[in-house]
């Protein structure tokens, strides 16, 4: 109900079947008792750089009410701070090219713009994307 609620693409049933099989870097956020926000990835084989660790950030959405409150920086920092643990090499997703605002917040998190897919969603106008990207060896540890 939240991504349906705050994300412009509407998934399959069959995409939340898959969704829970992939709970590694995915967490949920709460405000109080209310679901306010969720991020979801899954980890996948590095096919840039062959034994390399990789994930994909499926989706990240905060409720309306709650954005600008920094709930998704939290979530997407636990995430990075886990993958950094497991010696994931770097971390991608997919932002509409005119989602300005989710570009600048994947930006200030260090992500790069790394391609630009034209006509990828086949049901949104204007259906081009970027490919974002972020080098996690670049990423110091918490503990330097």
């Amino acid at each position: 109900m939240l991504n349906y609620l705050t994300l412009p693409v509407v998934y399959s049933e069959d995409f939340y079947n898959r969704l829970t099989n992939y709970q590694r870097y995915s967490s949920l956020a709460f405000v109080k008792d209310v679901l306010v926000g969720a991020i979801s990835c899954r980890y996948e084989d590095d096919k840039e750089n062959a034994g390399g660790r990789v994930v994909y950030i499926m989706t990240i959405t905060i409720l309306k009410a709650y954005r600008r409150y920094g709930i998704a920086t939290q979530l997407l920092d636990q995430a990075l701070a886990e993958m950094k643990k497991e010696d994931v090499k770097r971390v991608y997703l997919h932002v509409l090219q005119n989602n300005l605002s989710a570009i600048e917040f994947y930006k200030k998190s260090g992500f790069v713009i790394k391609e630009t897919l034209m006509d990828y969603y086949a049901d949104l106008d204007p259906p081009h994307c970027y490919i974002l990207e972020k080098d996690l060896t670049q990423m110091p540890n918490k503990s330097e």
